[in-house]
């Protein structure tokens, strides 16, 4: 699914519209499902459950819904929180369909599926570095995030979880991750551009199609 940099770029570009930043509790909101992965002895069942998939044919999100409904009533930062996650479950979704499949149907008869696996990470890695390097708001999104505060956010994540997962973003970049150093060929700069403005229409579509306002 998308890396860091790329739900990153999605949060800041559906606050565009508002003339501001995305709120720090949006903004840890759109990287938090991944904070599964700072669970000790989470498995691919673990990571199915925080990200409430369907089935690949539901196009109304019915589970993304029923989840953020009773948040979407809170103060903030939960609200905002709360959205922030769904519009990652909503991205990966679309992700899935337009970069993930398209990649696996291309290389299908050149590759098995464990060094596929393996060139999909050194590619979409090298994206993220691209984009920590490219983005202009990438210095005011690491002091959002910096000024984020996790929650305990039941029944999916808790709160320590998510502090984890905030803290090794921050670093993910000077630390943490390895820059592969190559040019991507199955999965572009341009592919990454192209999915993100269909990223963040398709989230502002369905956002409006829940009554969701004001939700950085």
């Amino acid at each position: 699914m998308p890396l860091p940099m790329v739900h990153l770029r999605i949060a800041f570009q559906l606050a565009i519209p508002f003339n501001r930043f995305p709120s720090p509790a949006f903004l840890l909101g759109s990287l938090a499902p991944d904070a599964i992965h700072m669970r000790a002895g989470a498995d691919g069942v673990a990571k199915r459950i925080v990200h409430l998939n369907e089935p690949p044919d539901t196009s109304e999100h019915d589970a993304i819904r029923e989840l953020l409904h009773p948040y979407s009533q809170m103060q903030v930062p939960l609200s905002h929180f709360a959205a922030g996650y769904a519009a990652h479950l909503l991205a990966d979704r679309l992700w899935n369909k337009t970069i993930i499949q398209p990649m696996q149907t291309r290389c299908a008869s050149s590759i098995d599926a464990p060094a596929l696996r393996e060139l999909y990470y050194l590619e979409t890695d090298q994206l993220d570095f691209n984009l920590y390097r490219q983005m202009s708001w990438r210095p005011q999104a690491w002091d959002l995030l910096q000024q984020a505060v996790a929650p305990d956010f039941p029944p999916l994540l808790t709160a320590q979880e998510v502090d984890l997962w905030r803290q090794q973003i921050l670093h993910w970049f000077d630390k943490l991750k390895q820059e592969p150093k190559i040019v991507p060929q199955q999965i572009t700069d341009n592919d990454i551009a192209s999915y993100t403005r269909e990223a963040v229409d398709a989230i502002r579509q369905q956002f409006s199609t829940w009554n969701l306002y004001n939700y950085l």
